[in-house]
């Protein structure tokens, strides 16, 4: 599994590549612990949306050449 994690403020978020492919974002100040996954609360579809730019904002001032499947819908 490749993935990559972004850690913003009170918040983190992880993309996955691989035999899962499952993204996980959590609220660690609400959530210390990472038990509700807040990837498929619609509430939280902006604040998805603003890791994955972010996180693909780092990836290309960085070079990294790991491809997720949601970058060329942001």
């Amino acid at each position: 599994i490749t993935s990559r994690v972004l850690v913003w403020g009170q918040y983190k978020y992880v993309a996955s590549l691989g035999q899962e492919n499952r993204d996980e974002l959590y609220d660690l100040a609400a959530d210390p612990y990472e038990l509700k996954n807040l990837v498929d609360d619609a509430a939280s579809a902006p604040l998805l949306a603003r890791m994955r730019r972010k996180l693909l904002q780092w990836q290309r001032a960085t070079d990294d050449p790991v491809e997720f499947d949601w970058a060329g819908a942001l």
